[in-house]
């Protein structure tokens, strides 16, 4: 069936408009975004550090909580550089300190894996001197954490049944 309103000036507005969204939502990304992404799936780590930027950047925009999401997953299981984990570790207490995302209960996850003394330190700090919602984040944090540092959740959970 023929669009009967393809031609009008409303529906090329229209059109225009869905053109331009796409444009910007690609433009928001690096240009190989999507393949690094990937290949650190793959376990290559050349990306990393474009991955990590973009957590850094924190972009609020259609669909990037999902991406942001898609990167935390993809960075848990590669090795990271005692510098790109100390970028973590501060991107992660942005996150704590800003606000809830969907994508909160990843970055807890990453926490969990990047676990270390200075992230600990930086997560108490936030206890104090910060508004309630901060301060919830960094206790539901720390709570995830286990009570000895590169212990695993599950034995923190049995030494405090």
């Amino acid at each position: 069936m023929r669009d009967r309103y393809a031609g009008s000036p409303a529906s090329q507005r229209w059109h225009r408009s869905v053109e331009e969204f796409y444009a910007a939502l690609k433009a928001a990304y690096p240009s190989d975004f999507e393949a690094t992404l990937n290949g650190l799936r793959r376990g290559d780590r050349e990306g990393v550090d474009v991955l990590i930027e973009f957590l850094e950047a924190d972009p609020m925009f259609f669909r990037s909580g999902y991406t942001k999401t898609k990167v935390l997953r993809a960075l848990k299981g590669v090795p990271l550089t005692t510098s790109q984990v100390a970028r973590l570790h501060a991107v992660i207490l942005g996150v704590v300190s800003n606000r809830w995302s969907r994508e909160f209960g990843d970055y807890v996850r990453l926490a969990l894996k990047l676990d270390h003394p200075n992230l600990r330190a930086g997560l108490r700090a936030l206890l104090s001197g910060h508004g309630a919602e901060t301060r919830l984040r960094a206790r539901r944090m720390l709570a995830t954490l286990p009570e000895t540092p590169g212990g695993s959740p599950r034995d923190w959970r049995r030494q405090n049944d």
